[in-house]
């Protein structure tokens, strides 16, 4: 305190532009010590010296002060610099045809995707007894042959749990398709649909299916509480028709349905009338969100051909081999019923953090 009151009071800046107007205050300096303006400096004025002598070209000294300007040598740097871009481009050839950019596209499974409708219960039926009957390692046990009533059961049962069931059908008729058809090809077009309309109505064949059912069971019998971000998946083609794409296609399409960032592998076509929130182009959209998808193969051991083709076919859509159960189901064959092994695969189809539960209840009905 004692050192401040010895200390002179520090100068303060003070001035009014309305007192000084008039005064060109821009051109003054402050005195640091008062805050005062000091008086303006003048400095003379400069005018540009001319070299005495001779000033015909740019031999001469008195030519160079007076022609060898800033902006010349600027000027004559980018004149010099489009000479050499003209010279450049002379030189490089035209391209007459522009190259053909190649897309990537995926491959074909030439077939129809679609939800599953009753009129598919039969062929569903059919498909799923061949492969209960199938020799070596059936990936489907069952004791009785299963009826449409049963599909039926199924069915609805994914239908109130907001889980997909889909089905693989062959195309329909390209010929139908006017685009087809040649732009002068107008009568012929026609009378190929009057010759069809007099033919019986051929249905598509059902070629797969495939649907999620609930990962887990609870304690009464019906889907887990705490399971109810998780779902395991049934793909299921029909013997005649296996290594066309078609399982990988019923698959692509349920990854759609449940995996927010899954991206298409295999190209076919997808027909759906309405989405019902379970068939949403954007999975995030759909009312049940899933976290994990899981797949149970069975298999006769490491060596068995039945898991290597499920390798393959699992590990192109992200799968992972979770657990390998020895001896874990038998079938049902009297004397020749064996033992096989179970192998989860499990998938992650979306971050934990994306999932919320906007209230207590199943999948947020």
């Amino acid at each position: 305190m004692a050192w401040l009151l010895q200390t002179s009071k520090p100068p303060v800046a003070i001035h009014s532009l309305a007192s000084q107007s008039a005064v060109d205050h821009y051109k003054k300096d402050i005195d640091t010590e008062t805050g005062d303006f000091l008086p303006e400096i003048r400095y003379p004025d400069t005018f540009k010296s001319l070299h005495e002598g001779p000033s015909r070209d740019h031999r001469d000294i008195a030519w160079r002060q007076a022609n060898l300007t800033v902006e010349l040598q600027i000027a004559r740097e980018i004149r010099s610099r489009e000479l050499l871009a003209t010279k450049i481009r002379s030189k490089i050839k035209p391209q007459v045809q522009a190259v053909p950019i190649e897309q990537e596209t995926g491959p074909n499974a030439e077939c129809i995707v679609r939800p599953a409708t009753p009129e598919d219960f039969e062929a569903i039926a059919a498909i799923i007894n061949m492969e209960s009957r199938a020799t070596g390692s059936p990936q489907i046990i069952e004791w009785r042959d299963v009826t449409a009533a049963n599909v039926q059961k199924i069915y609805e049962s994914c239908r109130d749990n907001l889980q997909p069931f889909i089905v693989a059908t062959t195309t329909e008729d390209p010929l139908l398709d006017r685009s087809n058809w040649p732009k002068n090809a107008t009568k012929a077009y026609q009378g190929y649909l009057a010759f069809r309309s007099t033919q019986a109505k051929v249905s598509q064949e059902v070629l797969g299916f495939a649907f999620v059912v609930e990962a887990r069971l609870g304690l009464l019998g019906g889907p887990c509480p705490g399971s109810r971000h998780t779902g395991q998946v049934k793909v299921v083609v029909h013997p005649s028709h296996r290594g066309k794409l078609y399982g990988s296609a019923l698959l692509d399409r349920i990854l759609l349905c449940t995996a927010p960032f899954h991206r298409r592998a295999v190209d076919y076509e997808w027909q759906c009338q309405d989405s019902s929130k379970v068939y949403e182009s954007i999975a995030c959209q759909n009312r049940r969100k899933y976290a994990w998808i899981y797949v149970e193969t069975f298999c006769a051991g490491r060596d068995d051909p039945a898991l290597k083709l499920a390798t393959n076919f699992l590990q192109k859509f992200e799968f992972q081999e979770v657990c390998h159960l020895r001896s874990a189901v038998k079938t049902d064959r009297y004397y020749e019923s064996k033992w096989l092994d179970i192998v989860l695969w499990a998938r992650e189809t979306q971050p934990l953090s994306n999932i919320e539960d906007l209230f207590p209840g199943a999948y947020n009905l």
